[in-house]
Formats: C-alpha cells, structure tokens, sequence
C-alpha cells in the first residue's frame, strides 16, 4: 500500500509539473512518456492487488468449503458410532433376553419333566406293584 501511495503522489506531482511545461517542448514529451509509465506502473500494480484479493478471496473460500466438510464428516462419523453402539447394545440385549427366556423355558420344562418322570414312575411303581400283589396273592392262594 506504501508503494501504490507513492506511485500515486509522484503521477500528480508529475501532472502538475506537466502544467508548466511549453506544450510541445521535448521536455513536455518526456515528461508525458514518464506519466504514461508511471500510470502503466500504476495500472498493473491495481491487477496485481485485484489478481491477489481474488486468489484470497478464493482461498478462503475454498478453506471454508474443506471445513464444513470436515464438519459435515465428523459429524456422520458420529452418527455412525451411535448408530452402530445402538445396533450392538440392542444385539447384546436381545442375545441377554433370548438366553433368559431359554433359561426359563427350560426351567419351566425341567420342571414338567420332572412332573412327567415321576408320573412314569409312579405309573410304573403302580404298575409293578399290581403286578407284585397279583403274584403275591396267587402265592397265597397257592399256600392255602
């Protein structure tokens, strides 16, 4: 910005000494080429600064677009993790629960097993005991 200020103080004063030259004198072309340069100077200096401010401009927004989308990735990263802590959890409760309820449904059936085998037993018991009884009382018929 110190340069272009300077560049634009020594175009004005060259202007003004422009004014008390003799028009047509070969110093006054001199002095026109020289203002004709210098302004050439100037001109290119204010596309260098527009070229550089839009390459910044530029820059930033290409620096802003990579941060929402780092963001943006963060963020679905962390909904991934939930998603999949969720699916686990819900997988783990439900192997928990499915192995208590077959816990219990073998609980439930021991225990009628139980009840059944010793229905048979006992049917069993009855069965051989009617059948000891019956030999028991030929024997005493026989005896008699």
């Amino acid at each position: 910005m110190e340069i272009e200020q300077l560049l634009q103080d020594e175009i004005k004063d060259e202007l003004q000494g422009l004014s008390t030259l003799e028009l047509g004198s070969d110093k006054y072309k001199v002095t026109t080429d020289g203002i004709v340069k210098l302004m050439d100077k100037a001109i290119e200096m204010d596309k260098i600064n527009r070229d550089q401010d839009e390459r910044q401009a530029n820059r930033n927004e290409d620096l802003e677009l990579k941060y929402r989308q780092i963001e943006a990735e963060i963020r679905d990263r962390k909904v991934k993790n939930v998603i999949t802590v969720v699916v686990s959890g819900v997988g783990t409760v439900v192997t928990i629960w499915g192995t208590l309820k077959t816990l219990k449904f073998e609980e439930v059936a021991l225990r009628k097993l139980g009840v059944f085998i010793l229905l048979i037993r006992y049917t069993n018991n009855l069965q051989c005991g009617k059948i000891e009884n019956r030999l028991l009382f030929r024997k005493r018929r026989v005896h008699l």
